[in-house]
Order: C-alpha cells, then sequence, then structure tokens
C-alpha cells in the first residue's frame, strides 16, 4: 500500500529561468524527435555575464563581439574566439585564430575536431561541455533542483523533474545508480515532492550482518523469539505514513526481498515471531547500485519486487560533467560551513583551471564521495591558513590530487610557437584596377545584410547559399565603408 498526501507531485514554479544564448529559456525538448546538440557553459567567474547554454542548430560562434550568436563577455576570450559547426548529426568545433587559445578535454585544439558527448572545452576562464542532446536538460529548464540538495542547473533539475514523475505514477520507487550519485538524495526529493512532513527512514542493507538479523531490523520481533529480547518495532511500522528507504537492496536476502512482496501490494507483514496480520500505509523506496537486469538474472535481486517499482536511473558523474563544478562548490561550502568558516571563504580561491580539470576526471565509481572527500581535504588543509597563502595552497592541493590532469600538465608547459597567421582571402587594398570581390557583390551583399536584420551569421549563410563566399573581418569592414553599420555592430542613424 502506497500513500501521498493527495497532492500531484508540482515542480517549484518561482525558480530562476535558466538562459539559451538566443535568448529563450522554452522546455521545448520533448517536442523535438531529433536529438539537439548543445554546449553548456559549466562554469564562469563571478564578473563575466554570460547566457548559461546554446543549441547548435547550424553554426554558432562565441567570444566577446555582442553580434555574435553567443556572447561572453569574459576578457580573456577573443572578439572571436570559437565556433561551432552542426554538421550532419555531428557538431565540428574550431578555434577562429583567438589570442589564448581553445582546449578540448585539456589539449590546445589544433585545427578542426569533431566533438563527443561530454567533451570539456575551455576557452579564456570559461569551462565548457557538450552535449549531444540538449532535450532532458532543456525540458527541466528552470527546476531549482537546490531545494532537494542536488548542486547544479543542468541535469540535477533533470534528476529532481524525474523525481516528480515517479511521484505522480503513485508506484514503489527503485533507483539505481552507481556508488556516490546520489540516490538517497533523490529519494528525499520524492519525499519533498510527495509528503514532505512524512517520516523518512532510511537504512543501507549492506549493514546486516546475516538474515535473521535483517528480518528482526525490518519487521520487529516479538518478546520470546530470541533469549533475552525485547518486543521492538522495525523499521516498517517506523516509517508508517511515510517513506522506508532501503540502499543497496541487492545485499539482501532473496528470501527477505520477496518477505516485501506483501508490503509493497497490500501493507502487510508480521513481526518476527508473531501470527497477527499488521498493516501500514507507507512508500518503499529501494536502491542498488548493481545493473537491474543484469542482478535479476543472477538473482541477487528478486524479479516479482522489481517489478512493483517504477524505476528511476542516476547517472554517473561522467555523464553529467556539467554539474560538476557545481557539485564541488556546493560540497565545499558544506564543509567549510561546519567548520564555523564562512561558506565562500575557501571558494573564492575557485579558478577555471580547476574547474576544467574536475569536469575532466575519471570518477571510476566513486562519484560525488570524491568529491566530498577532496572538499573536506581542502578545509582540512586551509581552513587555519592565513588567506594570502591560501589561493597557492588550493591549487597545490588540487594539483596533487588530480595530479595526472591534462590541465596542469599544460599550464606547467611552455607555450606553444603560435602558427604563422594565415593570410586573410581579401586583401586591404585590392590592386590597381581590379575591383575587390566586395565591392563586385556589392548589391547581393546589402540585400543580404537588410534582409536579415545585420545579423552576420545569417548574411554569410545567405551569400554562401548564392555561391558568395566571404570573411566576417573584411565583411564588417566594406559595410563600415559603406556607411550601413558603425563599430558598434549598430546601422548610423
Amino acid at each position: 500500500m502506497t500513500i501521498t498526501d493527495g497532492r500531484e507531485a508540482a515542480l517549484p514554479s518561482d525558480t530562476t529561468q535558466a538562459g539559451f544564448a538566443d535568448g529563450t529559456s522554452e522546455r521545448r525538448g520533448a517536442s523535438l524527435a531529433r536529438p539537439v546538440p548543445g554546449l553548456l557553459l559549466a562554469w564562469r567567474p563571478d564578473d563575466v555575464a554570460a547566457a548559461d547554454r546554446t543549441r547548435i542548430e547550424d553554426v554558432v560562434r562565441v567570444g566577446r563581439d555582442p553580434s555574435l550568436a553567443w556572447t561572453i563577455l569574459d576578457g580573456r576570450l577573443s572578439r572571436e574566439h570559437f565556433e561551432l559547426r552542426r554538421i550532419g548529426e555531428r557538431v565540428e568545433v574550431h578555434d577562429l585564430d583567438s589570442t589564448n587559445g581553445t582546449c578540448v578535454n585539456g589539449l590546445p585544439l589544433a585545427g578542426r575536431r569533431f566533438l563527443e558527448d561530454q567533451d570539456v572545452v575551455r576557452a579564456g576562464r570559461c569551462v565548457f561541455v557538450f552535449e549531444a542532446d540538449l532535450r532532458p536538460v532543456t525540458d527541466a529548464t528552470g527546476i531549482d533542483a537546490a531545494a532537494d540538495g542536488l548542486a547544479g542547473s543542468f541535469h540535477s533539475p533533470a534528476l529532481v523533474a524525474a523525481a516528480a514523475e515517479a511521484v505522480r505514477t503513485g508506484r514503489h520507487l527503485l533507483v539505481e545508480g552507481e556508488s556516490g550519485v546520489g540516490k538517497e538524495r533523490v529519494a528525499h526529493a520524492v519525499r519533498r515532492l510527495s509528503n514532505p512532513g512524512a517520516p523518512f527512514v532510511a537504512y543501507n542493507c549492506a549493514r546486516f550482518s546475516s538474515p535473521e538479523e535483517a528480518e528482526t531490523t525490518l519487521f520487529g520481533v516479538v518478546r520470546g523469539v530470541f533469549t533475552g529480547v525485547e518486543p521492538r518495532a522495525g523499521l516498517v511500522e517506523k516509517a508508517e505514513g511515510g517513506f522506508l528507504y532501503l540502499d543497496e537492496l541487492h545485499e539482501l536476502a532473496p528470501r527477505l526481498q520477496r518477505s516485501l512482496l506483501r508490503l509493497a501490494d497490500g501493507g502487510e507483514f508480521n513481526r518476527v515471531g508473531e501470527l497477527t496480520v499488521r498493516r501500514v500505509a507507507l512508500r518503499l523506496l529501494l536502491g542498488t547500485n548493481q545493473p537491474v537486469e543484469a542482478a535479476v538474472q543472477a538473482g541477487t535481486l528478486a524479479h516479482d519486487l522489481v517489478a512493483r517499482t517504477h524505476r528511476l536511473s542516476v547517472p554517473p558523474l561522467a555523464r553529467r560533467r556539467a554539474d560538476i563544478p557545481a557539485i564541488f562548490l556546493a560540497v565545499l561550502g558544506q564543509a567549510t560551513r561546519a567548520a564555523g568558516l564562512p561558506a565562500d571563504s575557501l571558494a573564492r580561491w575557485f579558478t577555471a583551471d580547476h574547474a576544467e580539470a574536475l569536469a575532466l576526471r575519471d570518477y571510476g565509481g566513486v562519484n560525488v564521495r570524491w568529491l566530498e572527500d577532496l572538499a573536506a581535504s581542502v578545509v582540512a588543509r586551509l581552513a587555519h591558513v592565513p588567506p594570502a597563502q591560501q589561493e597557492r595552497r588550493l591549487a597545490g592541493l588540487l594539483e596533487e590530487r588530480m595530479g595526472g590532469s591534462p590541465v596542469f600538465s599544460r599550464a606547467s608547459a611552455p607555450p606553444p610557437a603560435r602558427p604563422a597567421r594565415p593570410a586573410d582571402p581579401e586583401p586591404a587594398r585590392p590592386r590597381a584596377g581590379r575591383p575587390s570581390r566586395y565591392e563586385l557583390h556589392r548589391e547581393a551583399i546589402l540585400e543580404a545584410y537588410r534582409a536579415c536584420g545585420g545579423n552576420l551569421t545569417a548574411i554569410e549563410r545567405t551569400l554562401g547559399a548564392r555561391g558568395i563566399t566571404v570573411h566576417r573581418r573584411w565583411l564588417v569592414g566594406f559595410l563600415e565603408r559603406w556607411g550601413v553599420r558603425d563599430r558598434r555592430g549598430r546601422a548610423p542613424r
């Protein structure tokens, strides 16, 4: 028997909307049949203003120039820093001869390359993560996952949306995912979205030393069953009217998993040693870090119990890299407050190099627990260090813990020689008697300028479709020379 408080789970409505680079924030992912690739801004300094994501439907240029598809006001970015181009179902990235260069997965980008899902892109002081399909992230835009202790503005809101869907099913829940991904936090989200004042009883089945201990702990026991044992209620009764979360369910003996079937179906159970049938109203929340189908096949998960649940999968950090910097800063803030310090007293020394290295790390089945341990180490080592030394000490600790990261290897290596700048495709001054290609196509360019409202990317695309290739630098120069665009990208008044 399951319970709710009679309300349909509702998503928070008073949250800040995340924004796309095109100025929209609508949830339209579910209505699109094809994957929608995009780039997420996983970390930026507080003094950098920018939208936090962009779709890649054609060509997207990124930099400081306000005329670009994605403008990011970071002084370490060039006006036109890098370009993303969709080619069929794939996305290609290349650096636009920027001053500080672009890196992919910690390595300097040379030439063009296709991006793979969860690739990490670094430009200036910003860290990006490529998503092969933005639809799940887009559908959860505007949900405040922090209310459930789930940091990050991309994948964590999607987990809260999945928890809300689980509540609406009215079924018991099986949460699956690697160790340390946050399964219990998702279980708490289910409680908050369903009945936040209800009891929440949690227990890890790996703690049971024997099936007998597990049975008495779960269902309780009556007097006289064992010598010296007093009657006591079990976890089931303590969760009456609320939620019982049993993690690592696969560690529970199969016969006890089958005992949960009766509880799941009708809320009925017996204390150990009694014949009286007891009844409770609760919702079972079950967790496992094992692949469910394989565990069912191996007999460590009861098929009939799994069949009575709604399943929710929590991805590992390797599949939600854009949230990693925010998750680390959240657990660092918790550890800092626990030490009696202001929450941001150590986070202020966090840099783009640190965010990039964390986003790139292989978490190998430990996930958020590794970040929690790192945060605890940071606080232990820096809490009593003078502020003037904290920045250097933090950098040293992170490099020590992530010494194999290409980010730190890159930082310590001498800068590579910059390649010779290729000649511009249009000479600054055409040879005498030979009109510029731009002058030859002046009417077509002006017509495209008016039709596209001055959008340079659209102008390039429109002219390209007519067989006229232009280079943005010279396109802008001639538009200014012809008096239709000023240096700020606006039409003169």
